[in-house]
């Protein structure tokens, strides 16, 4: 039986081998691009989110610091650059709420007095106490456009006296 010819027949698996070995390889490099853009990505919403946070610790040190027990203060906080994300682009904080995405003043339409559990209450006598309602609202954007919108309701102590808990 004589030997069939196969030539070439080396040269045709060693394309396809490296045909195969190809595509492997770029599925691996597209793979490590997509890991790092989601990383990058991830990166920037922490980033939003700690200066959403950093915009209530602004709020919550404002209103501690010009509370007199009788008016709540109203403030703005509108901070064009308040922090960088971790590709140094700026993250906007601003109080208000998203769909007008400009600065509103917190604590103009506070003081409504609430009951909710765990806090002194005005019970009616001389010696309780009694706590108003402020809301906050905190918007954060970064760069990419994504958005953190934090809300908080703070207590702010309105009368004196002893009180009791309800």
């Amino acid at each position: 039986m004589p030997l069939r010819d196969e030539s070439g027949a080396a040269l045709l698996v060693a394309v396809v081998l490296l045909l195969l070995m190809s595509a492997l390889g770029i599925s691996a490099l597209q793979h490590a691009q997509d890991e790092a853009s989601a990383s990058g990505s991830s990166r920037r919403k922490d980033a939003t989110l700690y200066a959403g946070e950093a915009g209530l610790s602004m709020v919550q040190a404002n209103l501690l610091a010009n509370y007199n027990g009788g008016t709540t203060p109203s403030f703005t906080i509108d901070e064009p650059a308040l922090v960088n994300d971790g590709f140094g682009n700026p993250i906007a904080v601003r109080s208000g709420r998203p769909e007008n995405a400009v600065a509103e003043s917190i604590g103009a339409n506070g003081g409504a007095v609430e009951a909710p559990d765990g806090y002194m209450l005005n019970l009616g006598s001389g010696n309780a106490q009694s706590f108003g309602a402020v809301r906050a609202d905190i918007v954060a954007t970064d760069a990419g456009n994504g958005m953190v919108h934090l809300q908080a309701q703070y207590r702010l102590h309105e009368g004196g006296g002893g009180g009791q808990y309800q």
